[in-house]
């Protein structure tokens, strides 16, 4: 059903799933936190005569299923495998952002056949200097929802990286998606980021075109993982945001 949600059965759960829009189809990934941050992207390229964008929640998110088992981006890789098989759309163009950018490296070095070209945005760090902080930051907000709840360690990590303000300055229906789904973000989003690598055997598989897209004013964390990626990936073509942080 063009541009509605629709319920896909993938293993062990049901994946909410929207296809919009004509022409080369393109998979947008949903990153982590905000179940519809990337939607407004989805429409963009939707544009009619562009493009036909499939995007869906990822289990944990809005109607989806709860994820079960071990926390794993190769389980959301896997996910991500199954939607586009089931709706028909491979080889796609694929998009991931921060979190997403992960699963989607996942994806093109599991899946390649599945993957027509590959963009992936501020990936998330692994084999930096700075992945090792990275992942301790990842447990300390573990550590805080686990002991403090889902809603008091949203609010630690909204204020640190908006301001106390951040739910006035935030628009209404992404705080209120922020707060329904942020038990999967620290229950299984971060910890699987503690437990992703990526390193050259891993690069060597994904045979696609790739777009490396940072901000120019990005954390060290992030401009590092670029850094590496462009040289793990010698194909790949680099674009730097000028002024646009994480």
């Amino acid at each position: 059903m063009e541009g509605r949600w629709q319920l896909l059965d993938v293993p062990q759960g049901q994946l909410e799933v929207e296809v919009s829009g004509r022409g080369e189809p393109v998979v947008v990934l949903q990153t982590a936190l905000d179940a519809d941050e990337l939607r407004p992207l989805g429409r963009h390229l939707a544009t009619p005569g562009r493009h036909r964008v499939l995007q869906y929640h990822r289990r944990g998110y809005a109607g989806s299923s709860a994820p079960r088992g071990r926390p794993s981006l190769a389980r959301d890789a896997a996910d991500a495998a199954e939607v586009v098989r089931a709706m028909g759309v491979a080889p796609a163009h694929v998009v991931g952002v921060s979190y997403s950018a992960a699963v989607a490296l996942r994806l093109a070095h599991t899946d390649p056949e599945l993957v027509h070209s590959l963009s992936v945005v501020e990936p998330p760090p692994t084999g930096t200097p700075g992945g090792v902080d990275f992942r301790r930051a990842c447990s300390t907000l573990v550590e805080k929802f686990e002991t403090a709840g889902a809603g008091v360690a949203l609010d630690d990590f909204m204020t640190v990286l908006v301001g106390e303000s951040w739910r006035d300055l935030g628009a209404p229906d992404s705080v209120r998606r922020m707060e329904r789904d942020a038990a999967t973000f620290f229950a299984w989003d971060l910890p699987a980021l503690r437990s992703w690598r990526f390193g050259a055997e891993e690069a060597r598989a994904i045979r696609c075109p790739v777009l490396l897209v940072g901000g120019g004013r990005t954390a060290p964390w992030f401009s590092e993982m670029r850094r590496r990626l462009v040289r793990l990936l010698p194909h790949a073509t680099e674009v730097l945001v000028d002024g646009a942080d994480h």
